[in-house]
C-alpha cells in the first residue's frame, strides 16, 4: 500500500492501524496461498456506520469497501484464494456472563441494523464477487442460550474460553478444507 494511502487512514480517518497496514505491505503475497477476512462487527459498533449501496467502491462505506478490498488483492494476486468469514454473534453491554434480550445482536439496533441485517448484507456484497463465504452468525449454532460456553463472562464479542476459540477454529478449517482448491 503506498504511503499517502496509509497516512490517510490514520490522519483522515482518525483509525491507527498504521503498523498494521505496513507489516501487511511488506508480505509478498505471491508466495501466499490463502487470505481469510473475518469479521466486521467492529464496524457495525460505529453509531455513524452506514452500509452504503450494493456495487458500490466508495470506501466510507462498508459495501464499498468490502468491494475495493477484495478488488484490489484479487487484482494485485490473482494467484490467491479469497475466504471471507461472516461476524458471530454477541451481546452488547455483556457482563457477569448475561445480557439482556433488547442487547442480544438480533435485537440491538445501530446505525447499519442489527448486527444480523449487518453480516447477511456483507455476506451478500462478498458473494457478488464470487468469493467462498462462511455464515458464521448463522451456523455455528451459538445463541444467547448457550453463550457463557464459548465467551468469557465479561466480554460479549471475542470467543476466549477453550471451547469457544476451538470450534470457531475447527468451523473456520472445515469450511476451508471443503473448498479444497488451495
Amino acid at each position: 500500500m503506498k504511503r499517502k494511502h496509509i497516512r490517510r487512514v490514520k490522519d483522515t480517518l482518525g483509525d491507527d492501524n498504521v503498523a498494521i497496514i505496513e507489516r501487511l505491505s511488506a508480505i509478498d503475497f505471491s508466495d501466499v496461498d490463502a487470505v481469510i477476512f473475518f469479521g466486521g462487527a467492529n464496524d457495525w459498533n460505529s453509531a455513524t456506520n452506514n452500509l452504503g449501496v450494493s456495487g458500490s467502491t466508495d470506501s466510507n462505506y462498508t459495501l464499498g469497501a468490502i468491494n475495493n478490498m477484495l478488488r484490489l488483492i484479487m487484482s494485485a494476486y490473482t494467484n490467491l484464494k479469497v475466504f471471507w468469514f461472516s461476524t458471530i454473534v454477541r451481546w452488547q453491554n455483556y457482563s457477569g456472563g448475561t445480557g439482556t434480550e433488547a442487547n442480544w445482536c438480533d435485537n440491538y439496533t445501530m446505525a447499519a441494523g442489527t448486527l444480523k441485517e449487518y453480516s447477511a448484507a456483507m455476506l451478500a456484497e462478498v458473494e457478488l464477487n464470487h468469493i467462498p463465504a462462511c455464515d458464521l452468525y448463522n451456523t455455528l449454532g451459538w445463541n444467547q442460550y448457550n453463550f457463557s460456553k464459548y465467551f468469557p463472562a465479561n466480554d460479549g464479542s471475542h470467543p476466549q474460553t477453550d471451547a469457544g476459540l476451538k470450534y470457531l477454529g475447527k468451523a473456520i478449517a472445515s469450511f476451508i478444507m471443503s473448498h479444497n482448491t488451495i
